[in-house]
């Protein structure tokens, strides 16, 4: 039984309830679509609720049945808050023109997250102010005007940890200022 039927919801009471860098909580979303975009707030750390199989090792998503094993959010995450917020065990697919994920301020950390931009001239994430920390992700880019990272602003630090692009991806990498690093992986 789920207590609220949006990930905004779940997020919005938490920070009711007190939720900050030093007191966090934690949102589990069950398996599903979730048709909104979010705002990852400081404290707040999202885990997808996939079941056992829900581990990033290549580019399947789907059980043998052809059931999405992670919580996909088509629409953007946003960050624009300093402190601390965590995704882990997600899918992000937004259905419209908008960048899976904007890191504006703060520091978004990304576990085994499956990011898919699907939609042209956008693409996995920005940072335009914010850090981003990736660990055992996957990035899917459908076309070629689009980018793993596009990195614009020399506040932001980013690191790739054992992540990849998935083959035939187009994305590209693109680090215009602030620091990158890349710890293994593969970017195709």
């Amino acid at each position: 039984d789920s207590e609220y039927t949006t990930i905004t919801a779940a997020i919005t009471q938490a920070v009711a309830d007190g939720a900050t860098d030093t007191n966090r909580a934690t949102v589990y979303v069950k398996p599903g679509t979730y048709a909104e975009s979010v705002a990852l707030a400081p404290g707040i750390d999202i885990v997808g609720c996939g079941g056992r199989n829900a581990v990033l090792d290549d580019l399947t998503t789907t059980d043998g049945m052809g059931r999405n094993i992670f919580p996909t959010i088509t629409g953007a995450i946003t960050t624009s808050a300093s402190g601390t917020g965590t995704i882990s065990y997600m899918r992000v697919a937004p259905s419209a023109a908008v960048d899976c994920v904007t890191a504006a301020t703060g520091t978004t950390h990304l576990y085994n997250c499956f990011l898919d931009s699907t939609q042209t001239a956008v693409g996995c994430i920005v940072a335009n102010g914010g850090d981003v920390y990736c660990f055992k992700c996957i990035f899917l880019i459908t076309f070629p005007s689009s980018d793993v990272l596009n990195m614009t602003s020399a506040d932001s630090h980013v690191i790739f940890d054992d992540c990849c692009s998935g083959a035939g991806s187009n994305g590209t990498i693109r680090c215009s200022a602030g620091a990158l690093e890349i710890y293994g992986g593969v970017f195709a």
